[in-house]
């Protein structure tokens, strides 16, 4: 069966997240985890960083599955 898939774009909103009073903040869970550069590697870190822009895209995805013509079947009489 053949599928066709679509997306597009909604929005873009980027967060101040250094500020306390932005609108958009409440869109950033409180259970939020953040990767912070280390010597050892990356951390996961759940604090919020200061110092830092968060980039949501919302999205919709859209998926069409293509019907096949009539129904294939076949009928076996046993006597």
């Amino acid at each position: 069966m053949a599928m066709e898939i679509f997306r597009e774009t909604e929005k873009y909103i980027v967060v101040d997240m250094g500020d306390l009073t932005d609108p958009n903040r409440k869109l950033i869970p409180d259970n939020m985890r953040w990767m912070r550069k280390s010597n050892s590697g990356t951390d996961l870190i759940q604090e919020v960083p200061s110092n830092v822009y968060a980039f949501l895209s919302f999205d919709h995805f859209r998926v069409e599955l293509q019907k096949r013509d009539g129904i294939m079947y076949s009928h076996l009489k046993v006597r």
